[in-house]
């Protein structure tokens, strides 16, 4: 997965931060996808997430944001932005 054409990208914690993480990010195009897959280190399945979406006037800049919860304690996670991530490798 290639996060290309993306101008900003960033991951901050929300109010449980033992268990969530919140991402933003902003590109220029209004089509762009507003899914984030997401899973534990070392899991197989990936879970999606579906971001809120709003372009930022006057510019056309296209902020979006999406806050993951139910994130395992003391693990980490891995993330992507777009189509589904490929299985891990064995």
């Amino acid at each position: 997965m290639v996060a290309h054409d993306i101008v900003g990208l960033y991951v901050t914690r929300p109010d449980d931060p033992t268990t969530g993480a919140v991402i933003d990010w902003v590109n220029l195009y209004p089509r762009h996808t507003d899914t984030v897959w997401y899973r534990a280190e070392g899991a197989d399945e990936w879970s999606s997430a579906e971001a809120d979406h709003c372009q930022v006037e006057p510019s056309l800049l296209q902020w979006r944001r999406v806050e993951i919860i139910g994130l395992t304690p003391d693990r980490t996670s891995a993330f992507g932005i777009g189509s589904k991530p490929e299985p891990a490798q064995a």
